[in-house]
């Protein structure tokens, strides 16, 4: 019985040393300082991992779930040719900040 509770134990650990923690933010900006009454909001994403950090936006989230699905079913359909379209809809911020610890 003990060994059993040990074993969970450990398992239980590792699911969680492999976990990516995720913050969502309301990143709100504008496109002109001159307009401080234009103000705009995005959701941001930070994911930490245990080898570093990723923070980019929902909408660039989204879009690349969206393409990953579209390249899966051009692959199926014909292998040999594949289109990529870049779009973000109306999102203001279209990088992604990576940082790598070594």
């Amino acid at each position: 019985m003990k060994s059993a509770v040990s074993i969970i134990c450990l398992l239980f650990v590792l699911t969680l040393q492999g976990q990516v923690q995720r913050f969502i933010y309301e990143y709100k900006f504008t496109n002109d300082s001159l307009k401080k009454d234009s103000m705009k909001s995005e959701y941001m994403f930070l994911d930490i991992l245990k080898t570093g950090s990723k923070y980019y936006s929902k909408k660039q989230f989204d879009s690349d779930s969206i393409q990953t699905v579209a390249i899966i079913k051009q692959m199926k359909m014909n292998p040999g040719s594949i289109s990529i379209n870049k779009s973000f809809g109306e999102g203001g911020i279209d990088y992604i900040i990576e940082k790598k610890l070594s």
